[in-house]
Formats: C-alpha cells, structure tokens, sequence
C-alpha cells in the first residue's frame, strides 16, 4: 500500500495539531472534539483510497470525520441514529462510486426510499409495542436499516457483492491501519490528561510529541 507524500504531509499537521491539543489543560470535549475528527478523516481517507479510489476517499474522509464528531461531542441518541443513517448512505454511494460497479444515483436514491419504508415500519412496531417515544426503538432502527439496505438495493443487482469480491489485501492493511490510527489518537489523549495531572502543558507537549514523532516517523519509514 502506497500512501502519496501530500497525505504524510497532511497527516503530520494533523499530528502536530493533535498533539497540541491533547496538551491543552481544558475542561470542555472540545479536544477530544478536534482529535477525533482529525483521526476519522485520515483514517477514512486512507481506507477509502484503497477500498475505491480517490472519490471513495473522499467521501469516507467527510464520513470519517462526522464519526469522529460524533464520538467527540455529547450528541443525543436520536441524532447519533439519523446521522449514521446519513453517513452510512455516503459511504455506500461513495463506494459505489468510486468502484465503478453499481449506479451511485441509485444507491442515494435507493436510501431514501429505504429511510422512508424503514421509518413507517418501525413507527407500525412501536404501535403494536405501545412504545410512549415520538420515535421510540423500532423507528430508529427501521430508519438505519432501512437506509442502509435500500442504499445497497439501489446501487444495483449484486453491486455490492461485485466490489467485496474485488477487494485486494491493501483494503484489509488499510483496514488495520485506520483502526491503528484512531486506537493512537485516542492513546495519546488519554496520555495527555494523565500528564497534565503533574506536568503543564509545554512539558505534556514535548513528552506526547517526542513519543508519538518517533511512531510517526517509524511508520513512514515502513511505508517507503
């Protein structure tokens, strides 16, 4: 798997911008905000261009970064559901896409019909169920399944099965490198808020960015 040198470039600003945040003596989650979004983009980058090309890529990257958001910020549950339903029809689109093996349009249409059919199911199983919730379990669930099956149906007969059959090892690599990359981030956050317990933050900088400078180059290293 070969990472073009902008996307290392890329990656250590970002590594620099994580590190200066995870030494920052705040209070708020707006840190781990920031870090995780950083981490789900790349990661989402990385294993998108492997997986489709550079539009796949692209997409994940965008989806990489709203997971991140997600786990980086207190989002009520009921908006967690509606926006992986959203995120999980991009990637599907952007997958197809980039893959050239089904029709894109489909899959974005094919989810909101799916959104759509999935929602009026769940909200007819919260009746039969009695559930009291405006939109009680079985229509947030209808919601995401729903969208995520018909963004599959819609992207063609057997598309999606096409492109898992064309996936190379590097997709698995990528797979593990992105996990690997996310795992890190959140390694190094929780690094930073033990060291601030006894150091302050210039010292908590160099520790985290002496330690995570020799992973990082150690890392490029092994990619060329």
């Amino acid at each position: 798997m070969k990472i073009p040198f902008w996307v290392w470039i890329f990656g250590l600003i970002a590594w620099f911008t994580i590190t200066l945040v995870a030494s920052e003596d705040s209070d708020s989650s707006q840190p781990w905000l920031i870090s995780l979004m950083f981490a789900g983009a790349i990661a989402g980058w990385v294993l998108g261009k492997e997986a489709g090309g550079m539009i796949t890529a692209t997409v994940w990257g965008m989806v990489g970064m709203g997971l991140g958001a997600i786990a980086g910020s207190e989002t009520a549950s009921k908006s967690i559901i509606g926006l992986l339903t959203v995120m999980g029809i991009a990637a599907i689109a952007g997958l197809i896409a980039g893959t050239r093996r089904g029709n894109w349009l489909g899959a974005i249409f094919g989810g909101g019909f799916g959104v759509i059919m999935g929602l009026m199911l769940g909200i007819i199983l919260d009746a039969i169920f009695q559930s009291r919730a405006k939109l009680g379990t079985g229509s947030l669930f209808g919601l995401l399944l729903g969208g995520w099956i018909g963004a599959g149906i819609g992207a063609g007969q057997k598309a999606m099965m096409r492109v898992i059959e064309q996936i190379q090892p590097e997709v698995i690599i990528a797979a593990w490198g992105a996990i690997a990359l996310v795992a890190g981030v959140v390694a190094q956050m929780v690094a930073g808020e033990k060291l601030l317990a006894s150091y302050n933050g210039f010292y908590t900088f160099l520790i985290l960015g002496i330690a995570s400078g020799l992973g990082f180059s150690f890392g490029l290293w092994l990619a060329y």
